[in-house]
């Protein structure tokens, strides 16, 4: 890490209210040109980023605790990174590698291999998504196995319940929602669980909205938002 550069200071630095006059006029053009599901998470909007911190469109500097959902581990605007993603950009912006492959695809894939623990024979393919990953995934099991069938696994208190379980608990985290109607659909599962297997249940967010839902599906006690 000693060889890092930065080109802004690694520090916080709050000069407006969160968020400042800029962002709030991004926030309301936000509201009238796009889509009323897409709400960020944090109110500020994001102009500049270096290392460990962000700088949004009023001037402040805060800290990134979130790295752009944890895939900018070694952090903003990394400039090995930096340089590496403009060279590639200057010779193609894109293309996919079933159509007209290219070197830089197998290269990431024989390192990734090197880095899987393990002495068995590896191979890899990549995805943009982590859906995209999923659905592949099962394609490649059911090509392997020769089996066309996928079995689904729901239910997923009931072993518990079997072996004597008074109390379930549900663990949830809405980080990526920020402050939006997702911490509740995740209440409303849990509402539904209790129901289900007639079990009281804490839910526990680790951001989002906690809460004690009684064995009929009420809830007794819940914490606001955060």
């Amino acid at each position: 890490m000693q060889d890092l550069k930065h080109r802004l200071p690694q520090e916080r630095n709050v000069s407006t209210a969160i968020p400042g006059p800029r962002s709030q006029e991004l926030n309301a053009a936000r509201e009238a040109d796009v889509a009323a599901g897409v709400i960020p998470g944090y109110p500020s909007y994001i102009t500049d980023g270096d290392g460990g911190v962000l700088v949004d469109v009023d001037g402040n500097t805060i800290v990134d605790f979130a790295s752009g959902i944890a895939v900018t581990s070694v952090g903003a605007s990394n400039q090995r990174v930096a340089k590496a993603v403009a060279e590639a950009a200057s010779r193609l912006t894109h293309t996919c590698f079933l159509n007209a492959p290219y070197e830089g695809f197998i290269q990431v894939s024989k390192k990734l291999n090197e880095l899987t623990p393990g002495t068995h024979e590896k191979k890899t393919c990549l995805f943009s998504t982590g859906a995209e990953a999923v659905e592949n995934a099962i394609k490649i099991a059911r090509r392997y196995t020769g089996k066309n069938r996928v079995v689904v696994f729901d239910g997923a208190f009931r072993n518990a319940v079997n072996h004597g379980a008074t109390m379930l608990a549900t663990p949830t985290n809405n980080a990526t929602f920020g402050f939006t109607d997702m911490t509740y659909q995740q209440l409303a599962m849990s509402r539904m669980r209790a129901m289900e297997f007639q079990r009281s249940t804490a839910v526990a967010a680790t951001s989002g909205v906690s809460a004690i839902v009684d064995a009929h599906g009420d809830v007794v006690k819940q914490i606001k938002i955060f």
